[in-house]
């Protein structure tokens, strides 16, 4: 009887716990200007996003005097950018702008030209990639 019982405890800890646990998705596109001043696709990214407060995923891109990075922090994702070392942006993308319909767009100028990135959130990365599969 103990047996049954702590079988059922733990299939209904699990169960609570699996309902807590929410993924969202931080969906982006990166573009860049070329010479003539229009905007050209730099390609696109998903980062999920562990509404329980998970952390540590890490990802970006470095050149000469510039670097671009997203991280998971505490169930929001951090987007900084720094040029000689000093922070140029910085958004947080938390709970409530996860669980929006807003867009964001971030410009700014690095030493390889300018670049912009267009965030938003999302249920999955079918969103942002819709040929995968």
């Amino acid at each position: 009887m103990r047996r049954i019982w702590a079988s059922a405890l733990l299939v209904g800890l699990l169960s609570v716990s699996c309902a807590e646990r929410e993924a969202r998705y931080l969906l982006y596109t990166i573009e860049s200007k070329d010479a003539d001043g229009a905007w050209i696709s730099g390609g696109f990214g998903c980062t999920l996003i562990d509404t329980n407060g998970g952390s540590g995923t890490s990802e970006g891109s470095a050149g000469e005097g510039f670097s671009v990075t997203l991280q998971t922090v505490r169930a929001a994702a951090e987007f900084t950018v720094e040029v000689d070392g000093k922070i140029i942006e910085h958004r947080v993308f938390d709970d409530a702008f996860l669980r929006s319909t807003r867009h964001e767009t971030v410009t700014f100028t690095l030493p390889i030209g300018e670049q912009r990135y267009n965030f938003r959130a999302g249920d999955s990365c079918d969103e942002v990639f819709p040929d995968a599969g």
